[in-house]
Parts: C-alpha cells; sequence; structure tokens
C-alpha cells in the first residue's frame, strides 16, 4: 500500500466545503466520495454513500456542496480550519484515490486536486462563492455585505448546494445575493454593477436606493489616488517616505542631515530639504528613535498651519509632541495632552490599565471598534460565567472601563448583537438530543443556542457573542453556566 494524505476531520462554520465527486465502481472497490462514509448497494454499478462508518457522524456544514462524514466533535477549529486542515496519514487504493485527490505517477501517491483551477469540473461554488482550494477539497466563501453596508445589516449569507447560490435565510422571504433584506423586502444591492472608480470603495445605502463611492486614499483632480509612499515607497529602507501635501508624489528622507546639502532659500530637516518658509521644527537625530515609538507629521491645529512632529508609543500610550508654534524645546513626553494635538493623539488606542488587565481564568479580552467615532480600537472585557462587562474607550480619557455592567450603547458591535443563526437545519435534530435558547451569559445579553443530549450527557453550544464553533461534544461548562453548571 503507498501512503497518501487525506483530510480525517473539519469542522467548519459560516463556509461551504466540498469534494468533487469522481466516478466510482460499486462497492467491492470502496469508492465513495467521502472516505469515511459507508458503501451500501443501490442498483448495478451504483453506489449510496449517504451514511457514515462506524465512529463517524454527518457534518451539516453550512452551505457546503456535500455532506461529508467527520469523527464526532474531535479536532474542532475556531477559526479558519480550511486554510490549516487537519491532516491524517491513509492509503491509496490500487486502482484510483478517494475523491479530491488524483494519482500522481511520477510521485507514486495521490496529490491534492485544485478544484479553483479555472475550468476545473470538480469546482461547485456557483458565480457568486468565492472557491478556496484546500487539502483534499474545497470551501465556497459567500461575500458579506457588512463589507460595503452603509447601515447596520443583521443578515448572514450562506452557500446553499443546490442552487449554488448565497442565500440570506435570516430574511424573510430569504434573499439571494445581490438582493439583500431592507424592512422585510429583498432588495438590489447596487454595488453589484462595480460602479465604483479605482481606489474606491462602495458603500451602499441602506435601502439599496444609492452608493457612495469613498477614497482610500485622497482625491487629485477629482481622481482618487493612493498614498505616493503606498504606491511608490523609497529605494532605500533606512529611508523616511513623505506625501507632498498635493499628493503629486513624495520624498524620501533620512533621520541625519549629514551628508545633505540643500540649495540657496532651503535648508535640512529630517535628512530631506525642505523651504526656509516651512517652519516645522528641526527634528533631532535621537527624537522618536525608540523602539516601539512610531513618528508622524501633520498639522497639529496649533493656529499656524505649520506641519508639527508627534511620537506615540501606542503599546504604552505614551507621547510627545514639537509644536512649531512653541520655541520647538517642550516635548512634554510622556503625557503630551491630546487637546495639543487632537489629529494624531484623539485617534489613539487606550494603553491597558495594566499589564494583567482582563487575564484571569474565565475572562475575555478583545480589541475592536467600538463605533465611539475616532476610528480607533477600543478595549473590551466580558467574563462569560457572570455577565459582566467593561470597555475603555479611546475617544474616552482611558481612565475608566465601566466594570462591571458597562452600558451596551458604550459597544454596539459587541454588546448588541442578535442571536446566531443555527449552523444548519438538522444542528441539534436527532433521538435523545434537545435544543434550548438561553442566555449563557457572554457578555452581550443576547439569547444562545444550546444542545443537550439527555442520555450521553453530549453538549454544544454556539455563542452569540463569536458564532464560531459550537465545541461538541463536550463543551466546556464555562461556556454556558445557567445550562452546564451543576
Amino acid at each position: 500500500m503507498i501512503p497518501r494524505v487525506i483530510i480525517a476531520w473539519l469542522c467548519i462554520l459560516g463556509v461551504a466545503a466540498h469534494a468533487g465527486a469522481l466516478d466510482v465502481d460499486p462497492c467491492t472497490t470502496n469508492k465513495c466520495y467521502d472516505r469515511f462514509a459507508e458503501c451500501l448497494p443501490s442498483g448495478p454499478g451504483t453506489l449510496n454513500c449517504s451514511a457514515c462508518q462506524t465512529g463517524f457522524v454527518h457534518a451539516s456544514l453550512v452551505g457546503s456542496a456535500e455532506l461529508i462524514c467527520v469523527r464526532d466533535g474531535a479536532h474542532c477549529q475556531d477559526k479558519a480550519p480550511y486554510v490549516n486542515p487537519t491532516l491524517h496519514t491513509s492509503c491509496h487504493d490500487a486502482d484510483g484515490c478517494h475523491a479530491g485527490w488524483t494519482w500522481n505517477a511520477t510521485q507514486g501517491n495521490c496529490v491534492d486536486v485544485d478544484e479553483c483551477a479555472p475550468g476545473s469540473p470538480y469546482n461547485r461554488c456557483g458565480p457568486v462563492a468565492e472557491c478556496i482550494n484546500i487539502v483534499g477539497n474545497h470551501v465556497c466563501l459567500c461575500p458579506q455585505l457588512q463589507e460595503h453596508y452603509g447601515g447596520t445589516y443583521d443578515g448572514h449569507y450562506r452557500f446553499d448546494r443546490g442552487s449554488q447560490q448565497c442565500v440570506d435565510d435570516t430574511a424573510s422571504p430569504p434573499c439571494v445575493w445581490p438582493q439583500f433584506r431592507f424592512e422585510g423586502q429583498c432588495v438590489e444591492d447596487p454595488c453589484q454593477f462595480s460602479p465604483c472608480a479605482k481606489h474606491e470603495r462602495c458603500i451602499t445605502a441602506p435601502d439599496g436606493s444609492d452608493v457612495f463611492c469613498a477614497c482610500k486614499g485622497q482625491r487629485v483632480d477629482g481622481v482618487c489616488k493612493l498614498s505616493p509612499c503606498l504606491t511608490d515607497p523609497c529605494p532605500q529602507p533606512w529611508a523616511t517616505c513623505f506625501n507632498n501635501n498635493d499628493w503629486r508624489g513624495r520624498r524620501c528622507g533620512g533621520r541625519s542631515c549629514d551628508g545633505v546639502t540643500c540649495e540657496a532659500g532651503q535648508h535640512c530637516n529630517s535628512g530631506i530639504c525642505v523651504p526656509d518658509s516651512d517652519k516645522t521644527c528641526v527634528l533631532p537625530d535621537w527624537w522618536c528613535n525608540d523602539e516601539g515609538e512610531v513618528l508622524a507629521k501633520s498639522d497639529c491645529g496649533d493656529g499656524d498651519g505649520v506641519d508639527d512632529w508627534a511620537c506615540v508609543n501606542p503599546a504604552t500610550g505614551q507621547r510627545k509632541v514639537l509644536l512649531s508654534s512653541s520655541d520647538c524645546g517642550d516635548d512634554h513626553w510622556p503625557d503630551a495632552p491630546r487637546s495639543w494635538c487632537p489629529p494624531l493623539f484623539n485617534n489613539l488606542t487606550c494603553p491597558l490599565p495594566w499589564d494583567q488587565w482582563c487575564t484571569d481564568p474565565g475572562y475575555v479580552r478583545q480589541r475592536l471598534d467600538c463605533g465611539d467615532g475616532d476610528a480607533a480600537d477600543d478595549w473590551v472585557c466580558t467574563r462569560p460565567s457572570s455577565g459582566e462587562r467593561g470597555v475603555l474607550l479611546s475617544s474616552s480619557d482611558c481612565t475608566e472601563d465601566h466594570w462591571p455592567d458597562a452600558a451596551e450603547a458604550l459597544c454596539p458591535p459587541l454588546f448588541n448583537r442578535t442571536m446566531c443563526p443555527l449552523p444548519s437545519d438538522d444542528w441539534c435534530t436527532g433521538d435523545g438530543l434537545t435544543l434550548e435558547q438561553v442566555d449563557c451569559g457572554d457578555g452581550d445579553s443576547v439569547l444562545d443556542w444550546v444542545c443537550t443530549h439527555n442520555v450521553t450527557a453530549q453538549r454544544k453550544v454556539v455563542l452569540s457573542s463569536n458564532c464560531t464553533c459550537d465545541h461538541w461534544p463536550q463543551a466546556d461548562k464555562s461556556l454556558c453556566p445557567p445550562r452546564f453548571a451543576p
């Protein structure tokens, strides 16, 4: 027997997966598309592979093109398991390979079939879902309207095997991409026609009536252009890149003026020649050179219309500033007032109150933008077992975390969630299984899905605070204390 590699176990939520069907012989060759399916004869030259072998169960993968057999709950992965699937060794059949593999005579083993290759007959993702090839399989990933929606959209698209379409069946009636739900009706997403120009992001109105094209960089003569420092970076790795004020070009400079000779009417600042009319403070060579510090140049709004220098350490929140309107001497390190440079200091993520903040057992620390208007990330701490929660908003003075009962309005993206859609219609169906809606105390005050077996005591849970893996068959008791705790 010749060893080969196949996928043995996958636990995927929110993506579609299947192995392309290969021509099969009767059960004497055991050539079901699924390595762990039970082969049952259903007529001359045909197979029935709808059942799983002993020790395996069907995985009801959301939007999967085919059901696959997996070990009951083993090797469950919470994040993108299709990127790094769990692999196990099996054997190559003498007359061919199992689905998702093809025999390579040169290598002498079965090799992965790229179902997503152009023209592949095994690609069942249809015209909308993105095909992602994985080892021995492929997944069909539906677009997410939230990426360009101008309102608050709670729907979720799943891949439908039968129609090969992306369907939002959280809506009533269900909506098929590029339609989405608005006030109980399916409306067209105008962004489907790609109305925006290069480097622009299409944002659809909440009711689908219009689009807004947001420039990812800056508009120059009415045309959206990316940062010149991004499209044409400085060739020297040590150089600092500065966009020209009109974004029509960039300039490169180092941190030292040694060896820099400027023309008449110019002087050297931070390694580049600038006009004498530029009153920006001359940057000392040593300033903002320590590990973790980030240098920025912008007009801090101090009234003189001249750029200023700011230096911040995102990890600690320490900051300093050289204002051109002052004597360029005192930089007020390490706690320069935010009001001295609002354009740069008012969008900083708060430093953690202490290194161990929200690290005790049972606590969950997350970093996300709570939508407080400054486009900067905030810190959120939750304790699922008690429902306690706190938040450090970057738009505040970073001193109050509102523990243990931070208001929902302080972080709507996390605290104002809705229930997760069920992973599948048959997620908790079968003898002995009981489906419940329970607030497990994960900090969002939203009901969660709980499934238990009344004989084996097996259990799983889908928390509305993450909507990821269900942790079957032995979800930890701390995930839902109101239901699992003795």
